[in-house]
């Protein structure tokens, strides 16, 4: 007790003689400067929210190209520009989920979909949501595929689902499936 005590005088002295707020998340920039530098006046709400609480950017009459850059320029001030950041244009990569019969309700599609588009949240969190978004997730290899390929500026040709991930992966265990033998 007595040590919160010796904190806190140092904190609101700090801020008396100096009006300097320790941020106890200093390494992050506050919320306010992130959306007073990333985005427009009229969408502050909208900003602010998506930020302060991790929650997709969705704000009305935002266009999808503002949507992008704001989102990078949400993440490069609060992450750095040190790594690529995951965002709007990587849910292409979403699609590997898409008619899966193991997931008719298309819970793993909307989870990634959902947090491609929350600005604040930091890459490694993103992974860890999408790949648990059931418990044994095999098509989150297809993903990362995906997004290797997406990301590797040296491949022009399409990404073959087919061909990088077994279509047997979306297949229900014992259902039976008319068309060419899957091998």
């Amino acid at each position: 007790m007595e040590h919160f005590l010796i904190v806190a005088s140092i904190h609101i002295l700090t801020i008396l003689l100096f009006g300097i707020q320790y941020n106890t998340y200093a390494f992050y920039p506050a919320t306010d400067e992130v959306v007073a530098q990333c985005c427009a006046e009229e969408y502050a709400e909208c900003c602010t929210e998506s930020v302060d609480f991790a929650k997709p950017l969705r704000c009305d009459g935002m266009k999808l190209g503002t949507r992008i850059d704001v989102t990078l320029c949400i993440q490069r001030a609060m992450y750095g520009e040190h790594e690529p950041m995951l965002n709007l244009t990587d849910t292409l990569c979403c699609n590997v989920f898409a008619n899966d019969d193991n997931d008719e309700k298309e819970h793993c599609l909307t989870e990634c979909i959902t947090v491609m588009q929350i600005p604040a949240l930091r890459n490694d969190k993103k992974l860890i949501r999408i790949k648990g978004c059931r418990r044994t997730n095999l098509l989150y290899k297809c993903f990362n595929r995906c997004l290797q390929w997406l990301h590797n500026r040296n491949e022009i040709e399409a990404l073959d689902f087919e061909q990088e991930c077994s279509i047997k992966l979306k297949m229900l265990p014992g259902k039976v499936y008319i068309g060419p033998e899957i091998k």
